[in-house]
């Protein structure tokens, strides 16, 4: 009996030491490597400058697929949405209640993804709009007027910061 005593209390000694042995550091991860820009297809062309800023910064840019079947369509882009790391809305042509849905999409997509987004930025583009008006004047969170000097640098923002950010930009 002393003897099987000793050797649970041996396995539990060592189990704790393989326990205490320090762990490498995680590698840092300054800010989001995939960015899904999600935009309204008559939009597509006009995010060509925000597409160029974040790849000239070594960030991989998806963009959602607009052919193919209803099904496969919403499947590409749902992957999309759960695979990424930041998700930038571009609100151009879409109307308020486009821009509703798609951040609807957005979190619930995302509650079934493995990792929470780094990011989220709202890109408010022309053409300008009641709503988008209101948006900005009310000081909506995270909202930024794209259209107005040191948009590039709330682009800046959202590549550095792992925290959820919305840039609205006209």
């Amino acid at each position: 009996m002393e003897e099987l005593k000793r050797a649970i209390h041996d396995t539990l000694a060592r189990i704790a030491r393989a326990r205490e042995k320090p762990k490498p550091p995680a590698a840092k991860v300054s800010g989001p490597r995939t960015v899904y820009l999600l935009c309204d297809r008559p939009d597509r062309q006009a995010t060509l400058p925000v597409v160029r800023y974040l790849r000239d910064r070594g960030v991989e840019v998806k963009l959602p697929v607009f052919t193919g079947e209803a099904l496969e369509l919403r499947e590409a882009n749902d992957a999309l949405l759960r695979t990424c790391d930041a998700v930038l809305l571009f609100w151009g042509a879409g109307s308020e209640a486009w821009k509703a849905h798609q951040e609807s999409d957005v979190r619930k997509q995302r509650s079934a993804a493995a990792t929470p987004l780094r990011a989220s930025l709202t890109w408010v583009a022309e053409p300008a709009t009641e709503d988008k008006e209101f948006a900005l004047q009310s000081a909506e969170p995270n909202h930024v007027d794209g259209r107005a000097p040191g948009s590039d640098e709330a682009l800046a923002a959202f590549l550095r910061r792992p925290v959820e950010l919305h840039l609205t930009v006209k």
